[in-house]
């Protein structure tokens, strides 16, 4: 009797062990918007022993939360964190929420990332209407040289800014009369058109 009592009591402190070393821990966890609006999501599983299954979850404004990445058995190390990533290319919005299932052991954290996508002509501008700036969004992976044109409603040449190479053009329309304007935004390889609204 006493036999059998030792093994119940060495099996459930294997079961108990079993419990706490696969009870793993998300370390860090990130989500990027590429120049692809692809999300990358990154993230790492803290030392110890890490086998379990791993489910990323996405889900848009409505938290109606989807399987989008599965690995089977993700196996970190006993001694150092490890990291890992997934791109996600699908049903990105302008707001995201991600979380990471980690078996039976519950959820991660989860984290929201707002993503200001470009759409299909690679351009995004906001606010619309704007009151004292506008802001012109659009992919140069290159930093290329890029010369923006305004015009107002009747084709009169407002203003012009050039030898601009980053990707975020935030433009100041206190000086600006409310009303319809349109501009050209321009490289040696690119070029998008456009209008925004000003409205003091």
């Amino acid at each position: 009797m006493k036999t059998v009592f030792n093994y119940l009591t060495l099996a459930f402190s294997i079961i108990i062990l079993s419990i706490k070393s696969t009870d793993a821990q998300v370390g860090t966890f990130s989500a990027t918007l590429t120049q692809q609006e692809t999300m990358l999501v990154s993230w790492s599983m803290l030392a110890g022993l890490t086998c379990i299954d791993l489910e990323l979850e996405h889900a848009g404004k409505d938290l109606n939360f989807q399987s989008i990445y599965l690995h089977n058995g993700i196996c970190g190390s006993i001694y150092k964190e490890e990291y890992y990533n997934f791109e996600h290319e699908s049903n990105i919005e302008t707001v995201n929420y991600y979380r990471i299932k980690l078996g039976f052991a519950g959820f991660s954290d989860t984290i929201r990332v707002e993503a200001p996508l470009l759409g299909s002509n690679g351009l995004l501008v906001y606010p619309q209407p704007s009151n004292d700036l506008v802001n012109l969004q659009f992919n140069n992976p290159r930093a290329d040289n890029y010369i923006l044109t305004i015009f107002n409603s009747s084709g009169s040449l407002i203003r012009i800014v050039d030898q601009f190479k980053g990707n975020v053009l935030q433009l100041s329309t206190q000086e600006m009369a409310s009303g319809l304007y349109f501009f050209k935004l321009q490289s040696n390889y690119i070029s998008h058109t456009g209008r925004f609204l000003i409205k003091h």
